[in-house]
């Protein structure tokens, strides 16, 4: 069964070095005309923080729109 618990944020993400995550995601994540919308999970305990990362985004051959999901008990994204 799924249960929705919606009330206020007891707990937030760490922020995220910029320069790191791009590190990160032009290491992990090749730029290739087949594929070019990628997930990536930074971290699955004690939470999980997932990176999407669109590099056609606009037409652009480089990354163009990254998206940060982060899933934990007390966290809800905001809208």
């Amino acid at each position: 069964m799924l249960e929705l618990r919606i009330g206020q944020n007891t707990w937030e993400p760490p922020e995220l070095n910029e320069e790191e995550v791009m590190r990160l995601v032009t290491k992990r994540m090749p730029i290739t005309e087949d594929q070019h919308e990628r997930l990536l999970f930074l971290r699955i305990r004690p939470y999980i923080d997932a990176i999407y990362v669109n590099y056609k985004y606009k037409g652009e051959p480089a990354v163009g729109y990254i998206e940060r999901f982060v899933f934990h008990d007390d966290y809800a994204l905001a809208p």
